[in-house]
């Protein structure tokens, strides 16, 4: 019986490698997670930085670089020494119009790699929208008149540099095959709101910064160039409605409180309109608009002898201003000074014949945008009138035009000589 119980019980058989093979289980398990774990944390980096980079392109691709300029500052924070990256930021940056941040970027990327794939591109773009078309305008203009991935950057950085030399017919080109294949392009709108403004026509800026300004109700540069051209139409409401809302934004910016009062003025707000230049005045006291504007309403509410000595103010800041001298003829005339307000109103004719005569050259410069001659004398007249900013921008495009041009260096270093002796 004994026996027969043991023969049916099978006999215990003892593997000797189960043990061994059990010991190893869990350093191997425990090291299995651990590569995950490492795995997993220095790959999750690397999913977040291919996730801002895939959102930067499709915001590139739909032209909203504000927000592509986002995704790829985290970017930077994954990949720091990575050039084609470096060159990416550099030419959104650039895009945007922030130039600095477009220059030191491009700096890193030719620190970390000397010749990254679109490196020159990008520089002769850069030179471009800078102005410095003469070496570079060729190429552009080639990559710009064919189909390709590099054909709207050559297009928005030609457009630029042909404004920024005062080319404005071509500019206009520029603009015009942007906005026929890149309707929603919120920066060529506003270039050419600006052409249209040059051209004075000002109901086809409303248009272009209207539909600026649709799609993107927070600009406020698209805001401002809007309410000044309606304000010049004369739809005054729509112009005043605009001006409120930047000047909640922006209650210290002169051009806002400037153009806001006068629409004040217009609208017989005469007390909101003195609140606003007074504030103003107090902390520009030498603004010309603003000591004209002022002046204007003293004379309208009786008070000629307080507006006097504002508008020979106003008249030594700025001689050859047009509406300074008008409104202290107005002036004079009011408190009986005929011989001088005779004296400005011949003043105020010389100043309406140059006028003239300027905007006729201006007209002459679009239609023979190469000349560097008309442009020098634009400048020297625009100088001699106390327009130093718009007279040396005539003048660097005649170097534009014509670099080394002779007498556009002359009339640069002649003002200069002057200025500093007067200083």
């Amino acid at each position: 019986m004994q026996n027969s119980v043991m023969a049916a019980s099978p006999p215990e058989t003892i593997d000797a490698q189960t043990p061994r093979r059990r010991a190893w289980r869990w350093p191997v398990g425990i090291a299995t997670v651990c590569l995950v774990a490492t795995a997993t944390w220095l790959l999750i980096p690397q999913f977040r930085g291919w996730y801002h980079l895939r959102e930067a392109h499709q915001a590139l691709a739909v032209l909203d670089l504000d927000r592509a300029e986002e995704h790829l500052e985290q970017c930077l924070r994954i990949w720091p020494r990575d050039a084609e990256l470096h060159l990416l930021v550099a030419r959104t940056a650039r895009r945007r119009g922030d130039l600095d941040t477009a220059d030191k970027e491009f700096a890193i990327c030719g620190r970390l790699a000397k010749t990254p794939p679109g490196r020159s591109l990008e520089l002769a773009l850069r030179q471009a929208q800078a102005g410095n078309l003469s070496d570079v305008e060729e190429r552009l203009q080639e990559i710009a008149g064919h189909d390709g991935p590099d054909r709207l950057l050559a297009l928005e950085a030609l457009a630029q540099g042909y404004m920024e030399n005062l080319r404005f017919v071509d500019a206009a080109k520029c603009t015009d095959a942007i906005l026929k294949e890149w309707p929603d392009h919120f920066s060529a709108l506003l270039w050419r709101g600006r052409i249209n403004e040059y051209h004075d026509d000002y109901v086809a800026a409303v248009t272009d910064y209207e539909r600026a300004l649709h799609l993107r109700p927070q600009s406020d540069t698209a805001r401002e160039r809007y309410a000044e051209n309606l304000e010049r139409l004369g739809r005054l409401r729509e112009a005043t409605a605009q001006w409120e809302l930047l000047y909640q934004r922006q209650p210290h910016l002169a051009q806002v409180v400037l153009h806001l009062a006068r629409c004040r003025h217009d609208a017989h707000d005469l007390s909101g309109c003195d609140h606003l230049l007074a504030e103003l005045l107090a902390e520009q006291p030498d603004n010309v608009r603003a000591l004209v504007e002022r002046s204007r309403l003293a004379i309208r509410q009786g008070q000629a002898a307080r507006a006097e000595p504002w508008l020979r103010r106003a008249v030594a800041c700025a001689p050859a201003d047009r509406d300074a001298q008008a409104v202290l003829r107005l002036c004079l005339e009011h408190e009986g000074k005929t011989a001088e307000a005779a004296q400005c109103a011949e003043r105020v004719r010389q100043i309406e014949i140059e006028t003239t005569h300027l905007a006729a050259l201006k007209r002459q410069a679009l239609r023979v945008p190469r000349d560097p001659a008309l442009r020098v004398q634009i400048g020297v007249l625009l100088l001699n009138r106390g327009d130093t900013a718009e007279g040396f921008h005539w003048l660097r495009s005649a170097l534009q035009v014509e670099p080394g041009y002779r007498p556009a260096q002359e009339a640069l270093a002649a003002y200069s000589q002057r200025r500093g002796s007067r200083s």
